[in-house]
């Protein structure tokens, strides 16, 4: 792994500003404070790292932030690179993280491994592990409260899903096993989601079937919990989880089978699998104007490189469907309303539900040829280029053969 600055990014002044605020024998060190956190922040953003957590990233800059001689780029980037080195070195120990899953009762079970973390799935919650995690998160919840919330009793009826890891601490431990899981929920939430086009509810719930439920924790391997610390997420008390038939499940298992190994195989697959996490995190909110808004970030994910431009994005989406003139101008006026929500006119609720699941239409066919790849294409910019040919076969006609003439020129 090498740690550099991201592609249009120039960190000198930022380094700078930080040599400015003090020096090596300040008492704090130089770069401690306000301004140290602002500046971090930017660096996290600045730096590519893709091999490390945020938690461990955090932890490079503000060691080469102090042990560097000379606030250079060059010595910066060369002091992380040997701190990232030596994380591996550092004594790791064995956290399991328990995660209970809402809509994948009877649909997900097994296990499952994602990067260098196993996923055991519907654990069996009379096992010696399980007993002790149960008791000591309820023992938890109750030292913050008399009684335990009614939401917590039914999220602890919930199937488990428990990642197991290896890591330098629990925070780490936690940040990684998400990171894997949500690939494996991605990949499901496709399947089970892709094609649905409303929520049949009076109130907004997410557009995603399966979910990650409150009240996330971190153990050791005895089952007994790391910390006070446990990670939680809004929630609704009042939502039934999806009924399945065992003809249904068996469908869901097969078609998640095998858009797992079409990814495996993709040119692309690093990127996919980040696809598989911006589609779960886009159409799990609660909120549904966010699922829109990030379900617009997906399409500039998947639709072309960074700073390309909403027509180029709509063209491409639109190319794939059945009718890409209709489809143009439903991207077009998704642009539009997201504009509108970026410069803060809010729309009211009923419109949000419209335009997630608008959004998450429009993405699919794009979304369904990223991940599959059914052209056989080496690289995403093939896929790209495929898209921006002209719809109108006359205009593929005159192309083509403006393209054959050329060729038979250069071949003479």
């Amino acid at each position: 792994m090498t740690i550099k600055t991201r592609k249009g990014f120039n960190i000198q002044p930022v380094l700078d500003l930080l040599s400015q605020s003090g020096n090596e024998s300040d008492d704090p060190p130089r770069g401690f404070g306000l301004l140290f956190s602002r500046e971090k922040a930017y660096l996290r953003t600045a730096i590519d790292a893709k091999d490390l957590s945020d938690f461990e990233l955090s932890r490079v800059i503000e060691k080469a932030l102090r042990e560097a001689p000379k606030l250079t780029q060059e010595s910066f980037l060369k002091h992380c690179n040997l701190s990232a080195s030596q994380i591996d070195n550092e004594k790791h120990d064995d956290f399991k993280v328990v995660f209970p899953l809402w809509g994948a009762q009877h649909l997900i079970s097994g296990r499952r491994k994602w990067d260098k973390v196993w996923i055991t799935f519907d654990v069996d919650k009379s096992s010696a592990f399980a007993r002790k995690a149960l008791a000591d998160r309820i023992t938890q919840l109750k030292t913050r409260s008399r009684t335990l919330p009614t939401i917590i009793e039914q999220v602890e009826e919930l199937p488990w899903a428990v990642c197991s890891i290896r890591s330098i601490n629990m925070v780490d431990a936690f940040e990684r096993a998400e990171y894997a899981i949500t690939k494996e929920l991605g990949l499901y939430s496709i399947v089970t989601s892709l094609h649905t086009e409303r929520i049949v509810s009076s109130s907004e719930l997410p557009i995603n079937t399966i979910l990650f439920a409150p009240h996330m924790t971190v153990h050791n391997p005895s089952g007994s919990i790391t910390s006070d610390i446990f990670w939680y997420n809004r929630w609704d008390r009042f939502m039934d989880p999806p009924t399945r038939t065992q003809d249904e499940i068996t469908k869901i298992r097969g078609k998640v089978d095998r858009l797992r190994r079409k990814i495996r195989r993709l040119a692309w697959r690093d990127k996919a699998e980040q696809v598989l996490i911006r589609y779960y995190n886009a159409f799990a909110h609660f909120d549904l104007e966010k699922s829109f808004l990030d379900g617009w970030k997906l399409l500039e994910f998947i639709g072309g490189d960074e700073g390309t431009k909403g027509d180029t994005l709509i063209k491409r989406a639109a190319f794939l469907t059945s009718d890409p003139t209709l489809s143009k101008e439903i991207g077009m006026h998704l642009r539009h309303r997201r504009n509108l929500i970026s410069h803060g006119r809010s729309i009211n609720d009923a419109s949000n539900e419209t335009l997630a699941f608008q959004m998450k239409s429009f993405v699919r066919p794009l979304l369904e040829t990223f991940l599959t790849n059914p052209f056989s294409f080496q690289k995403e910019k093939d896929l790209w280029d495929f898209c921006d040919l002209p719809v109108d076969k006359t205009e593929r006609d005159k192309q083509a053969k403006l393209l054959a003439t050329a060729q038979k020129f250069r071949d003479q």
